[in-house]
């Protein structure tokens, strides 16, 4: 069955009417179909196809053309309503567009959310390209779900940085138009387009965000790395400053954040390399069931092998995995022999693999590599050097109060978002190396104190307004972390300091608030302040008082001077303010603020 290209049909063009308000307000472009799609990066043309071009390179066989079989039960010719549009630049944050085809299913009510298939295309073709070659739009139409097909900027893009940018920009556009249900958002990609499902889902696990429920990986092409070595052809592309820029052996760290396998650059040749799955990104799927087919005799003859390595990997870190290899795939069109194209896919039993599956967004085995400070799942990891990885693993009770994490390599801060109500028990066993910090974020009531061994903790640090509580994690340890929304923030800068250095103080204290008496000492205690109001700080010798005027807005900033004295290095104080309201009554108490000496 083909699609015949050509204008919108009637019905068609009264959708576009009656979303003509969004449509304009959101200064999407909507294009008629058979329109070439606009050349955006002016990137290097792909060889014609003829008769005796090679079908083993990835440039050749990702562009084989496929009939897409039988449609979906009960579906017609025409069904779909097929919309191809540009999500404009001034909404995607890249300086480029995005063309998209996407389809609102006939039965769409505004008042009942839709799941959302995603479709990713493979090298040298567009989104449009996905409805043609197989039934995926059919399929959701069928179903009662949105189909939105992303080209990720250009068809040459191997999901770089700024295509998935621009991706996230479509589904988020989308998402505004209609109704779509944000637990059920699944992904399919074919070859190429694969790897860019792979790496998306693998960088999109805000728990707070866009988390993929599940994907579809067909044919799947997932190491950018072996690409560049294995297919010269395609590194003209791959150099692209729009791609990675260089080569691999130039910029690694480029290839491998946007690739979900990885193998040792080292190894090649022979086929297929040597597999570094602790620097693969695709571990971060162990909470995203995937649906893995491939043929056997795939053209591209090193793909079958990356395939069977993804599937061991996922199931290596307890992900749901559905393994579908298959052999002598034809067109089923021609009878033409198809062993690297859409025709792999079984879209009626995909689809039935997607509609099993929600997203997890906390789920209570955590595995989470980042190539920036980001948030997976319930844990934000922050590398502790530039265009490097970070790793750690996770465990949690099903309430969420009991977190332990282990396994940190490379991490300079762990945040720990905990979804139950505190006191929460956090725990890590040693990490690799480094002492990075860990801390609480991300809850409803933040954490504000710690005790270990039944005792406050003082060798803490605080930040009011960015990461609170952050607990230095260079030994394995656990703690009994407690929420606390502190009635001000006090902070110090810089912190720490060395001796003779120019301190700045910050008070933030609500209104009103007259005076903040600032204790400072070396001791900790928790000492109830009428009802509601903690103090942290121990008032046994030596320690300190000083009261500090606020203005009406209940705020103070003011500069001293740390002393010369060597003899400093390496003192911490313990901090912390007593709010002093009209009348001299106790107003509330700020959080404890650790300040450290170099």
């Amino acid at each position: 069955m083909t699609r015949p290209a050509s204008t919108p049909s009637r019905l068609s063009l009264l959708l576009l009417v009656l979303a003509g308000p969004l449509a304009a307000q959101q200064d999407v472009q909507v294009l008629p179909r058979g329109v070439p799609p606009p050349d955006l990066l002016g990137l290097a043309a792909l060889p014609k196809i003829t008769a005796l071009s090679p079908r083993d390179t990835l440039i050749f066989a990702d562009r084989t053309l496929v009939g897409q079989g039988p449609a979906p039960a009960g579906v017609g010719d025409t069904v779909g309503q097929l919309i191809h549009a540009v999500v404009p630049a001034s909404l995607t944050g890249t300086t480029k567009g995005e063309l998209i085809e996407y389809l609102v299913p006939s039965s769409y009510k505004p008042a009942k959310s839709v799941p959302l298939l995603v479709a990713w295309h493979g090298f040298g073709t567009s989104a449009a390209n996905v409805s043609e070659q197989s039934t995926l739009d059919e399929e959701c139409e069928a179903r009662g779900w949105a189909y939105l097909s992303v080209t990720g900027i250009d068809d040459k893009l191997f999901g770089s940085l700024p295509a998935q940018q621009n991706v996230a920009a479509a589904i988020a556009w989308l998402q505004a138009k209609i109704n779509i249900d944000p637990e059920r958002i699944w992904m399919v990609g074919f070859s190429m387009g694969a790897g860019c499902v792979t790496s998306f889902a693998a960088r999109h696990r805000d728990p707070d965000g866009l988390v993929i429920a599940a994907v579809g990986l067909v044919s799947g092409s997932f190491d950018w790395t072996q690409t560049w070595h294995l297919d010269p052809a395609a590194r003209v592309w791959l150099e692209n400053p729009w791609n990675f820029g260089a080569t691999p052996a130039a910029s690694p760290f480029a290839y491998q954040r946007c690739s979900g396998l990885y193998h040792d650059p080292a190894s090649y040749p022979p086929t297929p390399g040597t597999h570094l799955d602790q620097m693969a990104m695709a571990q971060n799927l162990h909470a995203t069931p995937a649906w893995v087919t491939w043929d056997t005799g795939d053209t591209l003859a090193y793909l079958p092998a990356q395939s069977t390595r993804l599937v061991d990997l996922l199931e290596g870190v307890g992900g749901t995995v559905q393994s579908q290899p298959v052999s002598g795939t034809t067109n089923p069109d021609t009878g033409a022999p198809a062993t690297h194209s859409w025709a792999v896919l079984d879209e009626d039993a995909l689809c039935d693999f997607l509609a099993q599956h929600v997203a997890q967004r906390r789920p209570q085995t955590l595995v989470a590599q980042v190539d920036e400070r980001r948030p997976a799942t319930w844990l934000t990891l922050e590398p502790a050097a530039a265009n490097s990885f970070a790793w750690a693993r996770g465990v949690s009770d099903a309430t969420g109060d009991v977190l332990a994490l282990s396994d940190v390599s490379g991490a300079a801060r762990l945040l720990v978002a905990p979804w139950a109500t505190a006191p929460w028990s956090l725990s890590l066993a040693a990490p690799a190396a480094g002492s990075p910090l860990l801390g609480v974020t991300g809850t409803g009531t933040p954490a504000g104190w710690a005790r270990q061994g039944g005792a406050p903790v003082t060798a803490f640090d605080f930040e009011p307004g960015g990461d609170g509580l952050l607990l230095p994690a260079g030994a394995a340890a656990t703690w009994e972390v407690h929420a606390r929304a502190w009635d001000a923030g006090l902070s110090l800068l810089p912190d720490p300091a060395p001796p003779g250095a120019a301190i700045q103080l910050d008070v933030d204290a609500p209104p009103g608030t007259a005076v903040a008496w600032i204790l400072g000492g070396i001791a900790s205690a928790e000492i109830p302040l009428g009802t509601s109001h903690l103090l942290l700080v121990a008032p046994s010798p030596p320690f300190v008082i000083v009261p500090v005027p606020l203005d009406a807005a209940g705020d103070a900033q003011g500069s001293t001077w740390l002393s010369h004295d060597a003899s400093l290095s390496g003192a911490w104080i313990l901090l912390q303010a007593a709010l002093q309201g009209p009348g001299g009554r106790l107003t509330g108490t700020s959080n404890a603020f650790r300040f450290d000496v170099q």
